[in-house]
């Protein structure tokens, strides 16, 4: 057992074995035993380094809310990761220096800020597109790149450039919903009458904002969301408050029929993490529609069901073939991905639609996926770090 120290009036991390050890991207100083130390650290040594050392890049404002911040997820990770002897901290572009960086450790079960040297790999888990974007961000991403630190995932995925890279392999291309990305009246008109119920979502949204479903009866263009339904004689009328101001922000996308349990539709979501050249499932959660039936997303009121409760009505042969050419794809088509999640429907008469690749995973509420995750990312780390 390797033991590892952090002096904070000096703002340094020191070790007290024989030979000279690497932290991060720097070498630490050898310590004599009567050296004062603050904090103490169990870390595993792999041939002269420590850890390994792990950035997690969130926002100022993950940082410094608890509502925003999914605290919980937080202190499970850095909880998995430290007991397998690895040294994770918590991060803000704004924190990163030229040779070390202020973060944040989880040390005695209270919130510490260290000076921290620069990791071996970073993991970006920033929710905000707007934040990302950011000089600061874009920034750091370059120094990371100048200092070769392996990192991922470095941004949100395009919505446009999941549907291409999924309409392009042959197999998978039978398994996305027929998608239009909306630029023109014309072809609106045309779509929604080809598949008369549609959903219109936002190409940038998240958590099921800004989604509404828009269906023809009796030549009637019924429009609900989560607030309201709203009916419109004609086309254009419906156009004229609906779309007209959306080019190039939203995406249409056919409204499939869904498969449901006690009389209520669900889909799955699936977590995936990179393992060498090869993608992996961490976990499938079940998300369930409410009182309202447009989404499934928790915070639209949808809920969680144990995957138990309809296993048997489910395809895992299918499920997980989708799964791999979706990794296979990434792999391919795409910068480094370290981890994603499938938005998958299953329809009544037993078909598989992939609905949304998403870059930057929802929070799984079930501990088990959880903790598989964190462990599948914990090998994701070495081996990006030491291999």
């Amino acid at each position: 057992m390797t033991f590892l120290y952090y002096n904070k009036e000096k703002e340094c991390f020191f070790h007290k074995e024989a030979s000279s050890l690497l932290f991060g991207k720097k070498f630490l100083q050898k310590a004599y035993d009567s050296d004062p130390f603050s904090y103490s650290f169990s870390v595993k040594l792999y041939q002269n380094r420590l850890g390994p050392l792990i950035g997690i890049l969130i926002s100022p404002r993950q940082l410094k809310t608890n509502k925003e911040v999914p605290y919980e997820y937080f202190l499970h990770l850095h909880t998995v990761l430290t007991n397998r002897r690895a040294f994770p901290f918590f991060f803000t572009a704004e924190s990163f220096k030229d040779e070390s960086i202020s973060g944040y450790i989880l040390y005695q079960e209270k919130w510490k800020k260290v000076k921290v040297p620069l990791p071996d790999v970073v993991y970006n888990r920033i929710s905000s597109r707007k934040y990302e974007q950011k000089k600061t961000v874009q920034r750091l991403f370059k120094t990371l790149k100048k200092y070769n630190i392996p990192f991922f995932n470095k941004a949100f995925f395009s919505k446009e450039d999941m549907h291409d890279i999924l309409g392009s392999h042959p197999f998978l291309k039978r398994h996305i919903p027929p998608t239009l990305f909306f630029t023109s009246k014309r072809e609106a008109q045309h779509f929604l009458k080809t598949h008369k119920k549609i959903y219109v979502k936002p190409i940038h949204g998240r958590k099921g904002k800004g989604i509404f479903i828009v269906e023809i009866k009796e030549n009637v263009y019924i429009v609900e969301d989560f607030i309201e339904t709203r009916t419109y004689q004609t086309f254009n009328e419906f156009y004229e408050k609906e779309l007209a101001h959306k080019h190039n922000k939203v995406i249409l996308q056919k409204a499939l029929p869904s498969a449901s349990f006690q009389d209520k539709r669900y889909d799955l979501r699936l977590l995936m993490h990179r393992s060498a050249n090869k993608f992996l499932i961490s976990g499938i959660g079940v998300r369930q529609a409410g009182t309202q039936s447009l989404t499934t997303h928790i915070p639209k009121g949808g809920r969680i069901i144990p995957f138990e409760d309809i296993h048997q009505e489910i395809n895992i042969k299918q499920v997980e073939e989708i799964a791999h050419y979706c990794g296979e794809q990434l792999i391919k088509h795409h910068p480094f991905v370290g981890e994603f999640s499938i938005d998958m429907l299953k329809t009544p008469d037993n078909r598989y639609y992939v609905l949304e690749l998403n870059a930057k995973p929802m929070i799984f509420d079930e501990e088990h996926i959880r903790t598989k995750g964190a462990e599948n990312l914990h090998n994701l780390f070495i081996e990006l770090s030491f291999l």
